[in-house]
């Protein structure tokens, strides 16, 4: 790709405003002029991209020169079923999909290759589906490269195009992850079949887990979780089950002192964990609590009834209820906002 300066004061401190404003158009044309010195074809890239200038046509004609052969040659293959699929932004790599079901044992390493290539520094979002967790073979060297410092988001066994779950690799420690290789992280979504373990992250704002088989063990692992700046969980929980004491750990730790948004989707012990919900520390610092997917029965209204008062600072109390359901969810006694957008008041 041309030789490079490395030590440069001027391409690294362009390089660190990008990294604290990725949307400064001046940094990033700064850059281009900086690159284009050395002969970096990045240089024309970042040019051609704000110029808006045959931008397309320039990847295709330099491939070899911005990836190497093979994964370039996966990348840039216009067929719908590729199995590395590139979104661009300011003439850099911003997102990769990988779909690791199509000829994984090509893939994995085409992935590592194009991650480790300077046109990818920058990389924003990771989105990596398995068919089965047998291809975790490499996983942890895709997080060694200089761009994953710069990772904002992260989609693990999130393939939500497929009709199976999607089980995300068993073998990865995700709070190690997180804490030394992905500093600047502040989505994850995780889905498929795995435990949870311990974890800590200074920069996450929003994890979502799609797991449906979780058990006590995996809720008091939750409740030694350290993400003080999360903002909104999602927990998706399918048959996954807990006992009271974990519940109440999970929902009392000191862990979450950011979060205001609790999302439990597809819960199949609603009356317990509402019960554990009124009870606990959490509940008085969250602004919105969402209870969608999941059958609230006779037992699950009534707690909610009896504990209306210790719901009623939310902003938004989001059940996945229709509106046949209206007049019984009127003797809660507190707003409740329906899946189809709709408002039900409580009686007055």
């Amino acid at each position: 790709m041309g030789p490079q300066r490395t030590d440069d004061a001027r391409l690294h401190e362009l390089v660190r405003r990008i990294e604290r404003v990725p949307d400064d158009a001046q940094a990033w044309l700064g850059l281009a002029a900086e690159l284009a010195q050395y002969g970096d074809v990045r240089g024309e890239l970042i040019r051609r991209w704000h110029a808006e200038h045959d931008f397309d046509r320039f990847v295709a004609a330099h491939a070899r020169q911005i990836f190497d052969d093979a994964a370039g040659a996966i990348a840039l293959s216009w067929h719908d079923d590729r199995p590395l699929i590139l979104s661009w932004s300011m003439g850099t790599v911003a997102w990769i999909t990988a779909r690791l079901w199509t000829e994984p044992r090509a893939t994995m390493p085409a992935l590592q290759r194009l991650l480790a290539r300077p046109v990818c520094q920058f990389v924003r979002g990771l989105r990596v589906a398995f068919l089965d967790g047998g291809w975790t073979s490499g996983f942890d060297e895709l997080f060694r490269p200089a761009y994953a410092h710069n990772l904002r988001q992260l989609e693990i066994g999130a393939w939500h195009d497929r009709d199976e779950t999607v089980p995300a690799p068993l073998d990865v420690d995700w709070g190690r992850l997180c804490l030394y290789r992905l500093p600047a992280l502040q989505t994850l979504d995780l889905a498929g079949r795995f435990s949870i373990g311990g974890f800590a992250s200074a920069t996450l704002r929003h994890v979502r887990l799609h797991a449906d088989n979780l058990v006590s063990a995996d809720f008091l692992a939750l409740g030694r979780w350290s993400v003080p700046a999360l903002q909104r969980l999602d927990l998706h929980l399918g048959h996954s089950t807990a006992s009271p004491g974990a519940l109440d750990a999970w929902l009392a730790s000191p862990g979450f002192g950011a979060l205001r948004t609790l999302g439990i989707h597809d819960c199949a012990f609603p009356a317990q964990l509402i019960e554990a919900l009124a009870h606990s520390p959490l509940l008085p610092k969250l602004r919105i609590l969402i209870l969608q997917n999941t059958d609230l029965d006779d037992a699950s209204l009534a707690l909610l009834a009896q504990f209306h008062d210790r719901f009623r600072h939310l902003e938004q109390l989001r059940l996945g209820e229709d509106a046949e359901r209206t007049e019984s969810l009127r003797v809660v006694g507190l707003p409740i906002q329906l899946a189809d957008g709709s408002l039900v008041s409580p009686l007055p």
